[in-house]
């Protein structure tokens, strides 16, 4: 038989797998197979579950005894390799694997004393066929199906980092429960796989509140209703995934999103701390950063045309690069964005927000563009540092806030007779007691 080579392509965390099997083969007629790894048993096998096509098609081929090496690539980190026998081939083609060599690789993929973490995906043949990886993937220790049992058995594991999480899968209805917050105060760090958990439409801050360890998540395809509020006190987490079978929601590059990809729903707390925004977001979720503290430095691509409150109370944000298809910075947008010294705002900008700058008390000047029509009450109120704003355009008094848009007497002297356009700086600020001189 011609022997194939089999490379498995994961979307999640960034790794590639290849596997060899010496001595497989496929029908040459089948061109739609997939190949899904799931959780070893007590003794350390691990099985290949489901090789699916058509059923009219040849199921895959080999023999038992045959030898396979797993190897797992990822940048920047030496491959590490497993190596092992294929053990039994069911009537369907389905593999079973056995592991022979101990490795370890990081974000709790692993083989220890022959055991193997569960690994989901699809293969692409050496001659070119390929079938396309689903978006969830994600490595299993334990299966449960109930919320009480994975509780407990996290409990009784040992203490691990957030590097090498456990990987735990829930098949469950949940409906009208809040058992998640049985999770609440675990010190074990994991991954939970809510994929096959059924009954539950909506989740929100309540479900995950106090999960610290919790390091990433799959979103169920039952559930229809989330918001950029739901993960913000999960701090460590770095990815949310979404069943692919959901019909509201997506994940790319772990950030949820709407499933057509125009809005950016919410943002993992431990992602990265400098941002860029996949292009074609046209939305950022009112409270997809906030209180994100990791961030640094983000850019905003020119597909985005609304801000709204998305990154407030981001105190290590120092960098915004807004692109030039934003037309509305929102209320609170940047509000206590305290670390953010200097921001230009594009001229495709029209209106600032309610408390758009409020308490970013490192910003020391700003220039409004021409563009810029409306700025709304206390837009800029407690910026204490900022000390020269430059206006390229008229605003008239009805579309300047009355209520403190900058610190001091900034509106009363722009709206004077010798006011307007022109820069205004000021020497001593003092909050809303600034005096503020025309140049």
């Amino acid at each position: 038989m011609k022997m194939k080579n089999l490379l498995l392509v994961l979307q999640a965390i960034t790794l590639v797998f290849s596997m060899t099997v010496v001595g497989c083969d496929k029908d040459s007629t089948d061109d739609t197979q997939k190949v899904k790894f799931e959780s070893a048993d007590a003794a350390g096998n691990m099985y290949i579950l489901a090789i699916t096509g058509n059923t009219s098609r040849a199921a895959y081929k080999g023999a038992e005894g045959d030898s396979y090496v797993l190897t797992i690539k990822q940048q920047g980190q030496p491959d590490k390799e497993s190596k092992g026998v294929v053990t039994t081939i069911a009537a369907d083609g389905a593999l079973t694997l056995k592991p022979t060599k101990a490795d370890s690789v990081p974000f709790g993929v692993s083989v220890s004393s022959g055991k193997m973490t569960a690994i989901t995906g699809t293969i692409t043949l050496e001659d070119g066929e390929e079938v396309p990886a689903p978006e969830t993937l994600m490595p299993v220790d334990g299966i449960f199906t109930s919320m009480a049992s994975m509780a407990a058995w996290l409990r009784a594991q040992p203490q691990n980092t957030a590097d090498t999480p456990y990987g735990v899968k829930l098949n469950a209805n949940l409906a009208g429960s809040t058992d998640l917050a049985l999770l609440a105060n675990n010190t074990k760090y994991f991954s939970l796989n809510l994929s096959s958990s059924t009954g539950i439409t909506f989740l929100h801050t309540d479900h995950f509140h106090g999960l610290t360890t919790l390091i990433s998540i799959t979103i169920p395809a039952s559930v229809t209703y989330m918001d950029g509020h739901t993960f913000n006190t999960c701090s460590m987490l770095v990815s949310i995934e979404v069943d692919p079978g959901n019909t509201e929601y997506a994940s790319v590059d772990g950030i949820l999103v709407t499933k057509d990809m125009s809005a950016l729903i919410s943002y993992p707390p431990a992602k990265a701390n400098i941002v860029t925004i996949p292009n074609g977001i046209t939305t950022i979720g009112g409270s997809a950063f906030q209180a994100n503290t990791k961030i640094t430095s983000v850019t905003i691509p020119d597909s985005v045309t609304s801000i709204g409150g998305s990154f407030s109370s981001c105190f290590n944000l120092t960098s915004v690069t807004i692109g030039n298809g934003v037309t509305n910075i929102g209320k609170d947008a940047f509000s206590d964005c305290t670390s953010l010294a200097s921001i230009t705002i594009p001229d495709s900008v029209t209106n600032i927000g309610k408390y758009a700058f409020y308490g970013c008390t490192s910003l020391a000047s700003i220039t409004i563009p021409d563009s810029v029509t409306s700025i709304e009450d206390s837009a800029f109120y407690g910026c204490t540092s900022l000390t020269s704003v430059t206006f390229e355009g008229t605003i008239t008094s009805a579309n300047f806030g009355s209520y403190d848009p900058f610190p001091g007497n900034l509106r009363t002297k722009y709206l004077a007779s010798d006011g307007g356009i022109g820069t205004y700086t000021t020497t001593a600020p003092v909050g809303n007691k600034s005096v503020w001189t025309k140049q």
